[in-house]
C-alpha cells in the first residue's frame, strides 16, 4: 500500500515523519544530485560564502522534476493505470511529464496557448499530452479543473501539497550531508515543518 493511501494527502506529519519521508523520496529515481556552485564575488561582496544550487541541470532544468516525481511514485496503482491531469505553463508540466514517462503513468497537461513552443515541445518529448487552452495560467487552470478525465487524478499545484513539498526540501538534506553543515541541516528541516504549519496557525 503506497503512503498516499496510508493517509490523506493534505495530513500534516509530525517533524519526525517529515523527516523520515524526506529521507525516503524516491527523487533520485528520476531527478540527479545537482552541484552547488561557488558564488566567489557576491561572498565577498555579503562577507559571506554564498552558493547555488544548479536545480537548472535537472533534465528538466527545473527543482519542478523533484516534487511531480514524488508525488506521483506516491498514487496507488489505480490512479497511475487511470493517468494523471494537471495545469501548468511550463515547468511543472515537464516534470509531470517525465515524471509520467518513468512511472509508465499517462500524463496529460493543460497549457496556456500563450506557452513558448520550446516548453510545449519539451512537453511532448518527455511523453506527456498537451492541451493548450486560454491566454494565461488561471484559464489553462480553470481548464485543467473542468476537463473531462474519467478517473485521471487530477495533479492540485505541487507547492501546496505535502507529499510534494517533501522532496523540495530534499536538496536541503543532500547539502548537508555534503557539506557537514549540521546545523544548517536542522534549520532546513525546521523550516520545512514551519512551511506546513503557519497556515493552520494563521487560520486559528
Amino acid at each position: 500500500m503506497s503512503q498516499a493511501t496510508r493517509r490523506d494527502e493534505n495530513a500534516l506529519p509530525t517533524g519526525a515523519d517529515y523527516l523520515r519521508e524526506i529521507l525516503r523520496a524516491p527523487v533520485y529515481e528520476a531527478a540527479i544530485v545537482t552541484p552547488l556552485q561557488d558564488m566567489p564575488r557576491l561572498s565577498a561582496r555579503l562577507d559571506n560564502k554564498v552558493q547555488l544550487k544548479r536545480e537548472d541541470r535537472q533534465p528538466v532544468h527545473s527543482f519542478k522534476l523533484r516534487g511531480a516525481y514524488n508525488m506521483m511514485a506516491q498514487l496507488s496503482d489505480a490512479q497511475k493505470n487511470a493517468g494523471v491531469i494537471a495545469a501548468s505553463a511550463g515547468n511543472h508540466a515537464q516534470g509531470v511529464a517525465l515524471s509520467g514517462h518513468q512511472l509508465g503513468i499517462d500524463a496529460t497537461i493543460v497549457m496556456p496557448r500563450t506557452t513558448p513552443d520550446i516548453k510545449v515541445d519539451a512537453v511532448r518529448s518527455f511523453g506527456g499530452k498537451v492541451v493548450l487552452h486560454g491566454s494565461n495560467f488561471d484559464e489553462a487552470k480553470a481548464k485543467h479543473r473542468c476537463c473531462p478525465t474519467n478517473t485521471a487524478t487530477r495533479l492540485s499545484p505541487l507547492s501546496i501539497i505535502p507529499q510534494s513539498l517533501r522532496d523540495k526540501e530534499r536538496w536541503g538534506w543532500k547539502y548537508c550531508n555534503k557539506t557537514a553543515t549540521w546545523i544548517m541541516c536542522s534549520c532546513l528541516l525546521a523550516v520545512a515543518v514551519l512551511r506546513q504549519v503557519s497556515p493552520c496557525l494563521s487560520s486559528n
